[in-house]
């Protein structure tokens, strides 16, 4: 395989992982893409340019890279109603047993990284995740103005997501911490 094409289809084939190794075998796009900006910022070499966006941290190279997937074959997804609305259900693909293992090896020294990230964040509701990530968004974002503290945090994340009170943002953040994700301590 040429070096540019596994370059090109490495994110795509790790897209294609995830679904494989989450539980039930299935991810909303919600959840890929918070999962790929943790697995981001646990410090899998992604080279993804996240922006806060109405839910959390956001780059739309993550759904060019699950287009990709999906051309492959290596994921197949869906439209699914909900009673108020829609999302997308991501699956393993046909072919995701035909991707060359060159594909994978890159992932290798991060395997860790990514059987946490799914134990921790694949079975989540998108609201979670979206509250999660935009915490620890928040968290690395704001920089060091020599106070870290929750209490510091709260405002900030309040203000991105009003619909979520702070009790519910307090609890976040020390889950958050004992995860490790976040700087910030009690």
């Amino acid at each position: 395989m040429s070096s540019y094409r596994e370059t090109m289809l490495r994110r795509p084939a790790l897209i294609a992982k995830l679904v494989w190794q989450s539980p039930e075998q299935k991810l909303g796009r919600t959840a890929l893409m918070k999962l790929m900006y943790i697995l981001q910022v646990r410090g899998v070499p992604l080279g993804y340019w996240f922006r806060l966006y109405s839910y959390g941290p956001f780059d739309a190279e993550v759904l060019n890279d699950l287009d990709v997937a999906k051309s492959i074959r290596a994921v197949t997804e869906r439209t699914v109603q909900y009673p108020t609305s829609y999302g997308f259900e991501i699956e393993p693909g046909a072919k995701f047993d035909k991707l060359e293992p060159a594909l994978f090896e890159w992932l290798e020294p991060h395997e860790e990284s990514i059987t946490w990230a799914l134990a921790n964040f694949a079975n989540r509701t998108a609201a979670e995740l979206e509250l999660l990530s935009t915490i620890v968004y928040v968290d690395r974002e704001r920089g060091s103005n020599g106070r870290a503290e929750i209490d510091d945090l709260l405002p900030l994340v309040h203000g991105v997501k009003p619909q979520f009170n702070e009790d519910r943002i307090r609890q976040a953040c020390r889950e958050l911490q004992e995860l490790r994700l976040l700087s910030c301590s009690a």
